[in-house]
């Protein structure tokens, strides 16, 4: 490998004092050296930014920013601003790598000269258990072309280690520069901008490839917000599907990925009217059956190996009805 295969990693901070040792002791460890580690603290008040100095003072690589509190996405976008690398990754603050990571996805992309590289995840548990996630079905070998990437992405039940979220990938800053600059994260979406991110990066990326190795470790905690119970977030996950749909269709994407797309929006809709019905918020809950309703053709056509999904769905549809 070339000393200028610099890979700049940006991690955007916020109240993780907790877990953030062991996140930037993972990317600092990491087998590939040439790394430039970019935190950008978004106003946190738990002494995460002091932790981000701490790290910088010991290693050069370390690019740390602080800045007032605007959220995850605004916090990605500069990082991205100052990246200099000639690859790009992204990593959560409260997750962890394994120790050769980088280097194997590099190795990988330099082997193939694809644009992009993932590989699967490990979830790991509040109460110390852990999961690797494992694709139902066999995908590929060797080079993906871009319908092969999204077709992997979005049917999910049976890719799900290929996944769309961009913390297990590494990508190649030149490709997703194709139209003249980085795709930028959305700053009005709390929930989900990384979604819309990926599905730009994956447009403009030309081929693909995916390592079936886990060596990324997703840390679930109830009070990420991922994670909580919150129809009214949760709702956003709805406008980014919906969204997500709009721009593929105007990318020319195919029916058949579009329809995998669809599917995942009644499906997200579903979760939202669910959590909205559990907290009383009847005004989501309507919103969301809404959307259930306009995509349940689909979503019952690409169920019907999943017929309890279809008991369900049709169940929830039927709440509030007299109201």
């Amino acid at each position: 490998m070339r000393k200028t295969d610099v890979i700049s990693v940006v991690v955007p901070v916020y109240n993780t004092a907790s877990y953030l040792r062991q996140c930037l002791a993972s990317i600092a460890s990491q087998t590939y050296r040439d790394l430039e580690i970019i935190c950008i603290d978004d106003g946190s008040t738990d002494g995460s930014g002091e932790i981000c100095d701490a790290f910088a003072e010991q290693d050069a690589r370390f690019v740390v920013r602080h800045q007032a509190n605007a959220g995850e996405s605004a916090a990605r976008n500069a990082g991205m601003a100052l990246a200099r690398g000639e690859y790009l990754a992204f990593v959560d603050c409260d997750d962890w790598l394994a120790p050769e990571m980088y280097e194997k996805l590099l190795h990988h992309m330099q082997q193939t000269q694809v644009d992009i590289v993932g590989c699967s995840y490990v979830k790991e548990f509040e109460d110390g258990t852990s999961r690797r996630i494992e694709n139902a079905a066999p995908t590929k070998a060797g080079i993906w072309q871009q319908h092969d990437l999204l077709t992997y992405v979005y049917h999910r039940d049976a890719y799900r280690g290929v996944t769309g979220y961009i913390w297990c990938k590494l990508y190649r800053t030149a490709a997703l520069r194709r139209h003249g600059r980085l795709p930028a994260f959305r700053r009005d979406l709390v929930l989900g901008g990384d979604i819309l991110f990926f599905a730009q990066a994956a447009m403009r990326a030309e081929t693909s490839a995916y390592l079936d190795e886990a060596l990324y470790h997703y840390r679930i905690r109830r009070d990420s917000g991922y994670h909580e119970q919150d129809e009214r977030k949760w709702w956003q996950m709805v406008v980014t599907y919906e969204r997500l749909c709009r721009y593929l269709h105007f990318c020319g994407v195919s029916e058949e990925i579009l329809r995998w797309v669809r599917r995942f929006l009644a499906y997200r809709a579903e979760v939202v009217a669910k959590m909205a019905q559990a907290n009383g918020n009847l005004e989501i809950r309507k919103r969301a059956q809404d959307v259930m309703r306009r995509e349940r053709d689909i979503y019952c056509q690409m169920n019907e190996d999943h017929p309890e999904r279809i008991v369900e769905y049709e169940e929830i549809l039927q709440w509030g009805q007299g109201e």
